[in-house]
């Protein structure tokens, strides 16, 4: 359906400032209306015709460590994306941690390989904060174009002077390998679907992305492992000598980038050590409160100054006279509990 509505919407009509541009793959996209106005009455003549479109799949970079202030307008980082099997993109998400002395000032851009800069990210006149903060920033504008190259993120001040820190950032593109409007490919094919019963044998080097379960041609830093298509350094993937796992927390276990398995004591310690004190704490703190409350009910002495309620309703069936006598009060001034009550008693000694 995404798909559907990126080809058959439309620009025109639209507000003289929508500031609509053509990406690299021919999409015409804006930073206030999208791809435009949809097209019902296209979408429903080309409906019967319309082919379902590939699974898509994901590679995304690891953290992209910056660790970088400014009180410039401006300041970029770049990361090249290699090895991604995307060759049609239809989404990418980028993480930012950043910190900015008024956050509000702060726009993001990001830069394709095919030279389409999208904002990501534009300033906020009410955001005051001075906090840092993590966030995921989406981002359409480069739909259908490849993915390989480098990416460039800028963090810009839209007020020269605010003190900027950008951290880290990473990036994850989503689309799919073959070209989506051409339809599914056959399973086992190349951008097919690899099942128990094409386990994408017929293609050189062939090997299943365990990511969207599709037919991939595995070499370039990847490698069939377990039929699967695994890229070099990363979890599941190929490791030696030369070739190291990409983060501390793998291990290189028989060629293959495994997690680290933690050393128990050193884990368990802290915890052993942490549930003792705290048990420790709690019943001394129990102890304590029932001293307190033991000392407060034995040192509270019987005084005659309290003062006694108002009314005090009386037994229907005690010999202790009402509170509130009617002696001396008409009938219509009685109260009518007081007359129940008299009423009942008369009831009562007549039998």
């Amino acid at each position: 359906m995404q798909h559907m509505l990126v080809e058959y919407s439309i620009s025109s009509g639209l507000h003289a400032d929508a500031n609509f541009y053509t990406n690299a793959a021919g999409k015409t996209v804006s930073h206030w209306f999208g791809f435009g106005l949809m097209d019902a009455e296209a979408m429903v003549d080309n409906a019967p015709s319309w082919k379902n479109v590939p699974s898509s799949t994901i590679c995304s970079s690891t953290q992209i460590d910056v660790d970088r202030n400014s009180v410039t307008s401006s300041m970029a980082s770049t990361y090249s994306a290699s090895q991604c099997f995307i060759s049609y993109l239809e989404h990418v998400i980028v993480t930012i941690r950043y910190r900015a002395s008024r956050r509000g000032n702060v726009e993001f851009y990001l830069d394709s390989p095919s030279g389409t800069r999208s904002k990501i990210f534009r300033s906020i006149t009410n955001d005051s904060s001075s906090s840092s903060i993590t966030w995921d920033f989406m981002s359409v504008h480069t739909w259908g174009e490849n993915p390989e190259g480098n990416w460039t993120l800028t963090m810009s001040d839209a007020n020269v002077g605010t003190s900027m820190n950008l951290y880290y950032w990473s990036i994850q593109f989503y689309g799919t390998v073959t070209d989506p409007l051409a339809g599914i490919p056959a399973a086992g094919e190349f951008g097919g679907l690899c099942i128990d019963s094409a386990e994408c044998s017929a293609l050189t080097d062939g090997g299943c992305l365990q990511d969207g379960k599709i037919c991939v041609v595995c070499n370039d830093g990847y490698r069939v492992i377990d039929i699967y298509c695994k890229q070099d350094g990363r979890l599941g993937g190929y490791c030696d000598d030369n070739v190291t796992c990409a983060t501390t927390s793998l291990d290189c276990i028989n060629n293959v980038c495994e997690e680290k398995e933690q050393d128990e004591e050193t884990d368990n310690t802290p915890l052993i050590v942490g549930a003792v004190i705290g048990a420790c704490v709690g019943i001394a703190l129990l102890v304590g409160a029932g001293y307190i409350l033991y000392k407060g009910c034995t040192g509270v002495k019987a005084t005659s100054a309290v003062t006694p309620a108002l009314y005090v309703r009386p037994p229907v069936y005690s010999s202790q006279p009402p509170l509130y006598s009617s002696s001396g009060a008409t009938a219509n001034q009685r109260i009518p509990y007081v007359s129940h009550f008299e009423n009942s008693m008369s009831s009562f000694q007549s039998r």
